[in-house]
Parts: structure tokens; sequence; C-alpha cells
């Protein structure tokens, strides 16, 4: 039996929007410490303006969690399971598509989450 959440192309676009924040944030932040700040610029007023903040929309939510829904969301697209038992075994059969545009998010997504991981690892294991 053959079952998807999300058509692939749903998928991919809920993917996108929900991981482009933060890997737009953690290349702009890169870049910015390298010299080029034309990208780092454009986002800083965000994070600057109070008025910004009064909504109750947390940025930082979205940086943080954002590529984890968005591998959540695109890797059923990509990860195709089966399930079958017998008497005495249950046999999990687990396979992957290999061209799926979903990898890219799923790459991405890892990208930004790791590089948020190892950030808040360096910032609060200073001495």
């Amino acid at each position: 039996m053959k079952k998807l959440l999300l058509k692939q192309s749903f998928a991919f676009a809920l993917g996108m929007l929900l991981v482009f924040p933060s890997f737009y944030f953690i290349t702009s932040s890169l870049l910015n410490e390298f010299g080029i700040s034309f990208f780092w610029r454009l986002i800083e007023p965000i994070f600057a303006i109070h008025a910004n903040k009064q909504f109750g929309f947390n940025e930082n939510m979205l940086i943080a969690f954002g590529p984890v829904l968005a591998i959540a969301v695109n890797l059923p697209q990509i990860l195709l399971t089966n399930f079958h038992a017998d008497q005495t075994y249950l046999y999990i059969s687990l396979r992957f598509k290999l061209r799926s545009q979903s990898w890219l998010i799923v790459a991405a997504g890892l990208f930004s989450f790791g590089s948020v991981v190892l950030y808040q690892l360096a910032e609060n294991c200073r001495r």
C-alpha cells in the first residue's frame, strides 16, 4: 500500500519556506565575517527593531527549528518504508529515492541545523 502524506511539489515548497530563513541567516553571517556585508545588511533591521517583536513572532525559533520541520516534511518524500510480518519475524525495508528534489531541502536543512547546533555549542561552552 502506497500512501503519500503530502504531494512532492507542496512538500518541496513548504520545505523551502522553512529552511530558507535559517540558510540565509547562516550564509549571510559567514559572508559578513569575511567582509561581504551586503547580505547581512538586508536582514539586520529585522533583528534590531524592537517593533518587530511586538507581534509575538520569534524569528530565532524559525532559524533554529525551521530546518528540522523542513527535514520532517521532506523525508517521507525520499524514504520509502515497507513492513511485513509473519508469525516469528517483523521485516522492515527502507529504500531511498535517489532522484528527488527533496534531497536539496534535506541537505540544506541538515547544513543549517548542524550550523546552529555547532554555533550554540561553541558559544555556550566557552570558558
